[in-house]
């Protein structure tokens, strides 16, 4: 039996890479049909992370683990 149904998601994704350019938002849609998907990305965008975020972020791998802890709250 062919699977004849088609499942569409709408899906918001979001992260933030090594580059520390930002913290990037995508708008996106899947469609699962036959066997195959297909999907479109509706909205893209990159939030730029203010001066100092950037410095906490490039020296988090210095802190110790409740500084990390307190750098993630």
């Amino acid at each position: 039996m062919k699977d004849k149904k088609v499942r569409k998601y709408k899906v918001i994704g979001i992260m933030s890479g090594t580059s520390l350019d930002g913290v990037d938002f995508a708008y996106c849609k899947f469609v699962h049909k036959k066997k195959h998907w297909q999907f479109s990305i509706q909205e893209a965008q990159t939030f730029s992370y203010p001066k100092e975020w950037k410095k906490n972020l490039s020296s988090a791998h210095l802190l110790s683990g409740e500084k990390l802890f307190e750098l993630n709250a």
